[in-house]
């Protein structure tokens, strides 16, 4: 499993494709969408670890002013766990800034 991670429009999709593998893409909206629906982000971050051949992307979301609304804030967290799981048990982790892709494991 590849991850990929940079901020909003940054080339990470056209990066990914690159691969030639499956790509999952805009995982945070994924996440957000787990949430909304309570379904459990457990089970669902297993199942994309069960998978070796594919490249997962996934904004930065993080990053900027705390959100005031608790939901917000909670989805961020997630968002960012999510991300340091995924990027702890891939093959390789990029992140892409301008169209640029620096390896970062």
């Amino acid at each position: 499993m590849i991850f990929i991670t940079g901020g909003k429009y940054q080339g990470k999709t056209e990066f990914a494709k690159t691969f030639g593998l499956e790509v999952v893409d805009n995982l945070e909206e994924q996440i957000k969408q787990w949430l909304q629906n309570d379904i459990n982000i457990d089970i669902e971050v297993n199942q994309l670890l069960s998978k070796k051949d594919i490249v997962i992307v996934c904004d930065e979301v993080g990053c900027g002013i705390v959100p005031i609304e608790k939901s917000e804030r909670i989805y961020r967290e997630v968002v960012g766990r999510t991300a340091c799981i995924l990027a702890k048990h891939a093959s390789a982790v990029y992140k892409v800034d301008c169209a640029i892709a620096r390896r970062l494991k």
